[in-house]
């Protein structure tokens, strides 16, 4: 994702299957490794609290506990810190640029910042599961041992994510990123109803706690579609790479997302002990954040140099205020619905916007390729 490639021509009328099966077949096989490693514990763990976790979490433990249990986060947030890097050091962004040998440079190091942030956020796995007793071996072989692992399970990602061949780098991650929330949608949907059949987190009604997030899907898809088939018929018709609009509508709400979680944070830090106790008032501003940064991390691409250069072509067509209205749309209607009734994660602004962008662009190659017109001697 940190340059935009154009996309590969099309070589016959049957290039549709020929182009296709490049992608369906990575993504079936990270689907697979997927499901696989969630039942593959860390070293460590106790099986025997784990299985009595599991009674009283509907298998969220199991994941938990896996090698898997980070997944996609330290590498969206390193591929996140790059791209916000990038961003806002033009002189990085042209050296970037400048040769593919840069290039493979930036992306290498984005790999050991992913690596890093591996080991930073695996402690923190082991030491909730630590206080959660789910861990019988505590000595540093141990530490050692389950912190390997993790790193293990981000090179796999970091191979898996180079395998998915949707047009541009860096847009697979983000298909990756939705897998677990996918994978646990029927678990809390079962909880979302099980607690409704209790009587708990009844707003105004039953009818009414189900309709208001279903309307929100619906409208919040609905609109993702609109918007992302007008992005791919401008790209086309202006001849930008595909990858252009694809970086456009999925890439602004991540990165605003993680520059808003740490200007909360530098807020944080001088406010009164009695307002962080609040706890509302951040977790809002994060998300009002978030949204009013996303026009400037859009109009932040239109001006970052990519390579090679005719892979700009059509950007500016793009209609900017558009994508930053749907995008500021979903990151706070997502959040006000979430505030008020049950809306599972695989339904935020993120999943939806990667779904959508996907399935259009497995619909793109689908399409009959246009035979070239020719003339008549």
């Amino acid at each position: 994702m940190s340059e935009i490639s154009p996309a590969p021509p099309s070589q016959s009328a049957a290039a549709p299957s020929r182009m296709l099966w490049p992608v369906l077949w990575p993504l079936a096989a990270a689907l697979a490794i997927y499901l696989i490693g969630l039942w593959i514990p860390i070293p460590g763990v106790d099986a025997e609290r784990l299985d009595y976790h599991d009674g009283f979490t509907g298998g969220s433990s199991i994941r938990m506990a896996s090698i898997f249990a980070l997944w996609t986060g330290p590498l969206v947030v390193a591929i996140a810190h790059v791209e916000i890097a990038r961003l806002l050091i033009p002189p990085l962004a042209r050296w970037q640029a400048a040769s593919a040998r840069n290039a493979q440079v930036l992306v290498a190091i984005t790999g050991l910042i992913a690596l890093l942030m591996t080991l930073a956020q695996g402690a923190g796995a082991l030491h909730a599961m630590q206080t959660g007793r789910l861990l019988r071996d505590l000595s540093t072989g141990g530490v050692v041992a389950s912190l390997a692992a993790y790193c293990g399970a981000t090179a796999v990602l970091i191979w898996l994510a180079g395998r998915l061949r949707l047009p541009g780098p860096g847009q697979g991650i983000l298909l990756l990123m939705v897998f677990p929330m996918i994978a646990s949608l029927p678990s809390e949907l079962e909880m979302i109803f099980s607690q409704y059949r209790t009587g708990m987190f009844l707003q105004s009604g039953l009818p009414m706690d189900l309709l208001v997030p279903l309307a929100f899907v619906v409208a919040a898809t609905a609109a993702a579609i609109i918007v992302a088939r007008g992005l791919q018929t401008t790209a086309r018709q202006t001849g930008a790479a595909p990858s252009a609009w694809l970086t456009l509508l999925l890439w602004p709400p991540v990165l605003a997302n993680t520059a808003a979680g740490y200007l909360v944070l530098l807020v944080w830090w001088v406010l009164p002990d009695g307002v962080r106790a609040l706890g509302w008032p951040l977790y809002a501003a994060h998300f009002v954040l978030t949204a009013l940064l996303v026009p400037l991390f859009l109009t932040a691409y239109l001006r970052v140099p990519v390579r090679p250069a005719d892979a700009a072509r059509g950007l500016q067509a793009m209609p900017i205020a558009t994508i930053a209205a749907l995008q500021m749309a979903l990151v706070l209607g997502a959040v006000l619905v979430r505030s008020f009734y049950m809306l599972p994660s695989a339904f935020g602004a993120t999943p939806i916007l990667v779904v959508v962008a996907s399935v259009l662009v497995l619909a793109e190659l689908l399409r009959p390729a246009t035979a070239p017109a020719t003339t008549a001697g």
